[in-house]
């Protein structure tokens, strides 16, 4: 589902206007690239130079905060996580709006070997965070680790979907991005060069 919020709308433009306007972050390849995913795709999006931009950062952070505050109200998320290292900025900027939105959480994130960073605590489920969603494999990944310590998502967040929606259906699990591939690329010179191959 994607997120609407009114009072987030400027944040969600913001993030808009550097995906299609800092170089380098939509990267066209003629041939494909394999995607982390697996999947081989012309469109690459790297939104670690968006989210290594403050700008970028913050408006992420500002929407994500807003989509995550009713699961906190509702006693039933007191953490984020995602996979690294997507995850890991988007989880720092949540944690440096938590006072502000009046929310104690903790954030974790975990490499592709399974290994768990930062804190995550037994029993209390958490919201996961990532950049790029394209089939849901990182989400699959941290879920398997979480449950270790009996925590389980509640909701799944990105920045941009790539057709991941079914995984997370299939899991049971409310997922919310900010924009489609097709709405990141709408305008841009790459629009009609987007193919899975």
């Amino acid at each position: 589902m994607k997120m609407q919020m009114k009072e987030t709308e400027l944040e969600r433009l913001t993030v808009l206007e550097l995906i299609q306007n800092v170089p380098g972050v939509i990267e066209y390849h003629k041939n494909g690239t394999k995607l982390n995913s697996g999947i081989v795709s012309t469109i690459r999006f790297n939104l670690e130079l968006v989210l290594s931009l403050s700008m970028g950062l913050d408006a992420v952070s500002e929407v994500f905060m807003a989509e995550a505050k009713p699961y906190y109200s509702m006693n039933s998320v007191n953490q984020i996580g995602g996979e690294a290292t997507g995850a890991i900025p988007i989880i720092s900027g949540m944690l440096s709006k938590a006072l502000k939105y009046e929310m104690e959480i903790s954030g974790f994130w975990v490499s592709k070997d399974g290994k768990v960073n930062g804190s995550i605590f037994e029993y209390q489920d958490y919201i996961n965070v990532d950049d790029v969603s394209t089939t849901g494999g990182s989400f699959n990944r941290v879920s398997a680790v979480a449950a270790r310590y009996n925590s389980l998502p509640h909701a799944a967040f990105a920045i941009i979907d790539r057709g991941a929606e079914p995984a997370y259906e299939k899991a049971g699990v409310r997922y919310k991005y900010m924009f489609t591939e097709q709405e990141a690329l709408q305008g841009t010179e790459y629009e009609h060069l987007l193919r899975r191959i």
